[in-house]
């Protein structure tokens, strides 16, 4: 395995921090999952961390902990699916909105894995430190090996997948694990673009939803980047899953050979009626030209997905940007073509 010895290493942290009772790592059944049997009761939640002081996770539900929730198969474990929340969200909509996805895959033998992660900017030291103790406990207890993981998720969920996946092929040995695949639900790539989006929300006024969340992402990008992209640009395109105009766009390049997809639902209709926003405000400007750019490099299997007119809410509300443009046959057929 290409980092085994990271993961002994950071195995043997955590069962220290267990030691003095700094980490608890504990097991208990979710009853808040809309699952049906035998689903239900193969859900399970390990609490990785007692404590969340860096904040990484906003919960109503949670306790400040910092834990992952799983779907756990019977029998050999071929892979894990991970499934990152969006930003604010909690691990149970990831679930109930993915219900048929991760039946799917428990039924070919893979799990599902939910981090409890949802408030953080970019993949910062704490949410590194966490995702690669939660994939580390992943390996340890049920087996999987460190490359058959397919890592994905929705809106900010999806940037740090991406992101994420880049830092595993950049060979500096930063991550507990070497996704075989990742996918993005509708996230951000470049937090340049983002920047300047959020500028323009802020300055149309046309939404006081959009205008507080525009406000709170820029507030922290000036706190994690220490700045505006004028006064930081390297540190955006550091953190960054690709930026327009530099060579191989930025850190895209680490993506040159892993197989990727994008979705995105580009409803202008939609986006210019109810948002007041144009496609320079849309997350599919950004993650089309990252496959661009990853098919100019050669990788033939990077790939965007359109799901025009395909995203709704849970309740049946159309909403371009929703966990629903992934649609599970689809995405199980791909996860399985690349998990060993």
């Amino acid at each position: 395995m290409r980092v085994f010895g990271f993961i002994v290493l950071l195995i043997t942290n955590i069962f220290a921090g267990l030691a003095k009772g700094t980490v608890g790592i504990a097991e208990a059944k979710v009853n808040t999952v809309n699952f049906d049997k035998p689903y239900q009761d193969r859900l399970v939640k390990h609490i990785i961390q007692g404590n969340d002081a860096a904040r990484i996770f906003e919960s109503k539900i949670s306790r400040g902990e910092l834990y992952y929730q799983a779907l756990v198969p019977e029998g050999k474990i071929k892979g894990a699916l991970v499934l990152l929340p969006g930003a604010w969200e909690e691990t149970e909509s990831v679930l109930n909105h993915n219900k048929q996805l991760c039946r799917q895959a428990y039924d070919k033998g893979v799990m599902t894995v939910v981090p409890s992660t949802n408030a953080y900017i970019c993949v910062d030291t704490s949410a590194l430190d966490f995702l690669n103790k939660t994939f580390a406990d992943v390996i340890v207890r049920y087996g999987v090996a460190d490359d058959a993981f397919v890592i994905g998720g929705f809106s900010l969920g999806g940037t740090i997948s991406l992101r994420y996946t880049e830092m595993a092929y950049e060979g500096a040995r930063q991550t507990a694990i070497v996704p075989c695949a990742a996918f993005s639900v509708d996230g951000p790539v470049d937090y340049i673009t983002l920047y300047r989006q959020f500028e323009t929300s802020i300055r149309r006024n046309m939404d006081e939803e959009a205008v507080a969340e525009a406000t709170y992402f820029i507030d922290g990008m000036h706190n994690v980047f220490g700045g505006s992209p004028e006064d930081t640009y390297i540190n955006y395109v550091k953190r960054s899953v690709y930026t327009r105009g530099e060579p191989e766009g930025g850190n895209a390049r680490y993506l040159a050979t892993v197989p990727v997809r994008v979705y995105a639902d580009p409803d202008i209709d939609w986006a210019m009626k109810y948002r007041k926003r144009d496609y320079y405000d849309m997350n599919a400007s950004g993650l089309s030209a990252l496959i661009v750019e990853l098919n100019l490099q050669g990788n033939d299997k990077a790939a965007f997905v359109n799901r025009l007119g395909k995203g709704f809410r849970l309740d049946g509300t159309r909403h371009p940007h929703s966990w629903s443009l992934l649609d599970a046959d689809d995405c199980i057929e791909w996860i399985l073509m690349y998990m060993k």
